[in-house]
């Protein structure tokens, strides 16, 4: 599948005169002119293309004469040639200035671009480039590693997520309190200043992993569990988004509900009935299945705990500014997929008392995390001469087609038409470096101990990209980031088991 090299690039390249200065910290101004003789032709390409393909009264298809097209269509064609000149001079300019750069061009009056036949096509762009530092000492770095093993209760909590996809809600028994994953339902009413601003006599309240849903306001589950039918539980909070009555969000308000009925998940018995339903022909199958996709997600997060302690500790010893725009992509982008992680729990910010401050402050730390192994990881690379070659690259995209549900064939050419073949080149790259940096380390095998719940204090307004592992393409931003979702099967069951194993990052970067 892997592109053969057909031609040499330099060769290929649009010839440019170009012009440097810094113009940021990690930035430069480029300017970029194409001589007059190369504009022109451009402009006999484009007419060329447009000639062969319009049709025109009292000519022939495909017969018109080019300087009918270009009076006919001189804007479009100035507009095409325009474009078609801009993308090849940039890229030869780059080529050209040895620049490594990250993040798309920024361009000086872009409104004022334009291509006139017999003159020197001219602009100006800002790029960011990578920081320049000097790597600290990165090999025989010590780290301690527990021993990958699957403890009891982690293979217990994996079969329950697997049965609440087919878990019933039934009425709980007489006398029953409210537990994680219940649900109540009964009356709710919400008073400001005293006076009742809003009344539910059926009103259902969900309590899931810390949180309560169907309160109007953040509550922590503390507000619910324990509670019988006929109990009343009283808390002031903040009302938020989802209040009927837009014009009282943001106020405190005295939340008040009276449980009426409590509905709890009836949970499968783990038996051949359940492991056909999922795929499996007997117990023992679903059995070996469940151990062996759990032991793959231990070993990741060892592993990946591993490389964040060895990391950390290459991290400690550098000190550089990040480029500015790279840094704000970074951050919008864990905003964005923050985000996409609360609307698949079924949740917002608001919900979660996170307010627009609170999250940016904390995606702009995760993006300078992240930005900062990103370009560590790349030096690393570049130092060590490590390079993705053209069978891995085919490795990675059979995984993500047989995922997708498509041919590698089908797929490989979608990505190099969207540009992604080097993005997975690079994450290749550096998945390599974290390799050598981890083979070169001395490691200390210690205990297993139990990984802390993912749900107690978990902050919904952030991730850990920075702990990512850089093996596989995906969108823009290289989420193909496995959020494992798969055990909210049933009205809410958000059992949201963040699997970060094969998250790759596109940070723009030049590959």
């Amino acid at each position: 599948m892997a592109a053969e090299n057909e031609d040499d690039t330099e060769d290929a390249l649009l010839p440019v005169e170009t012009s440097v200065k810094d113009s940021g910290q990690w930035e430069k101004s480029v300017g970029v002119t194409v001589a007059a003789a190369d504009v022109t032709k451009e402009f006999n390409t484009v007419l060329g293309e447009l000639a062969g393909k319009v049709n025109l009264p009292g000519f022939r298809a495909g017969k018109v004469p080019r300087e009918v097209v270009e009076r006919k269509y001189g804007a479009d064609v100035k507009r095409q040639v325009a474009g078609n000149l801009l993308q090849q001079a940039v890229y030869a300019a780059i080529e050209k200035e040895n620049l490594n750069t990250i993040g798309e061009p920024q361009f000086e009056a872009p409104e004022s671009i334009a291509a006139t036949r017999g003159q020197p096509f001219t602009f100006e762009f800002k790029t960011e480039i990578f920081p320049q530092f000097e790597l600290p000492v990165y090999t025989g770095l010590k780290a301690e590693q527990q021993e990958i093993d699957l403890l009891p209760e982690e293979v217990d909590t994996a079969y329950n997520s697997l049965r609440e996809r087919f878990a019933e809600e039934v009425v709980a028994a007489t006398g029953a309190a409210i537990g994680n994953k219940d649900s109540a339902t009964g009356v709710l009413r919400i008073l400001i200043d005293g006076a009742e601003a809003h009344k539910e006599e059926g009103a259902r309240m969900l309590c899931v992993d810390g949180h309560v849903f169907g309160a109007h306001a953040h509550l922590a589950d503390t507000y619910l569990l324990g509670a019988k039918v006929g109990e009343k539980r009283v808390a002031d909070e903040t009302l938020t988004a989802s209040f009927p009555n837009k014009e009282q969000v943001g106020k405190k308000a005295t939340i008040e509900f009276e449980v009426n009925e409590i509905r709890s998940l009836s949970l499968p018995p783990i038996d051949d009935e359940l492991a056909k339903k999922l795929g499996m022909n007997d117990a023992a199958a679903l059995d070996e299945r469940v151990r062996a996709t759990l032991l793959e997600k231990v070993r990741d997060r060892i592993m990946g705990d591993v490389s964040n302690a060895l990391m950390a500790q290459i991290e400690d010893k550098l000190t550089f500014e990040l480029p500015k725009r790279a840094l704000n992509h970074s951050a919008q982008t864990n905003i964005r997929q923050n985000l996409e992680q609360m609307q698949q729990m079924g949740v917002t910010p608001d919900a979660l008392g996170i307010s627009p401050e609170v999250m940016m402050g904390q995606a702009l730390e995760n993006g300078k995390k992240e930005l900062r192994r990103f370009f560590i990881l790349s030096a690393i690379a570049d130092k060590e001469k490590l390079v993705a070659e053209d069978e891995e690259v085919d490795d990675v995209v059979v995984s993500m087609a047989r995922r997708q549900g498509t041919t590698a064939e089908l797929l490989f050419q979608k990505l190099v038409d969207e540009g992604q073949i080097e993005q997975i080149e690079t994450n290749i790259r550096f998945k390599k470096a974290m390799e050598f940096v981890t083979d070169s380390a001395e490691i200390a095998v210690v205990a297993r101990k139990a990984f802390k719940n993912e749900h107690e204090g978990h902050d919904h307004g952030s991730h850990d990209h920075a702990a990512h592992d850089h093996a596989e393409a995906g969108h823009e931003h290289g989420h193909d980031c496995g959020h494992d979702h798969g055990t909210a099967g049933h009205e809410h069951g958000h059992d949201c088991e963040h699997d970060h194993g094969t998250a790759g990052h596109d940070h723009g970067a030049k590959a």
